[in-house]
């Protein structure tokens, strides 16, 4: 699903694409919202700028943990919601930078931090070939993006798909 949408009352515009919820153009012009903001009240941020895999190369049977630390670093209890987004670095075909693979919400008490990890496996990785009329996998460098939306990208994880 792709579109645009105007709320002429009050003045916003609302876009999501194929290109993880950015348009063609990128344009960030006027009041936009993005799909998954992770917008909080709270201040939560995300502590470990470094996120960590347990592997640095996969086959189609393995599967990848990429893990990052989140600290509310507010004086009130909040939340986040800390989004998994997949790049395939090296695909035949025309895909989007980052598609949305995962997301997880959390609640954090005040100067409280947790780790979440997220397992991405073959399926995460996969795209429709219309040659072969089936879902594959290429083999080649893919990047896992953590952060709290899409323009929001916190850390980078590289692998490899054997």
């Amino acid at each position: 699903f792709a579109g645009r949408f105007n709320d002429y009352q009050n003045g916003a515009q609302y876009r999501c694409g194929i290109a993880s919820a950015l348009p063609a153009n990128n344009e960030t012009s006027g009041t936009v919202f993005y799909t998954g903001t992770g917008a909080s009240a709270n201040t939560g941020k995300y502590y470990d700028m470094s996120a960590s895999a347990d592997i640095s190369e996969m086959s189609a049977a393995d599967s990848v943990k990429v893990s990052i630390d989140v600290t509310n670093t507010g004086k009130r209890e909040g939340k986040e919601v800390v989004q998994l987004y997949i790049g395939d670095e090296e695909c035949s075909i025309d895909r989007p930078t980052k598609e949305l693979r995962n997301f997880e919400k959390i609640s954090l008490l005040p100067g409280e931090t947790k780790t979440v990890t997220f397992t991405i496996t073959a399926d995460d990785l996969k795209f429709f070939s219309e040659q072969q009329h089936q879902w594959i996998v290429e083999p080649g460098i893919f990047k896992a993006y953590i952060g709290s939306n899409v323009t929001d990208i916190r850390s980078e994880v590289v692998f490899k798909v054997k």
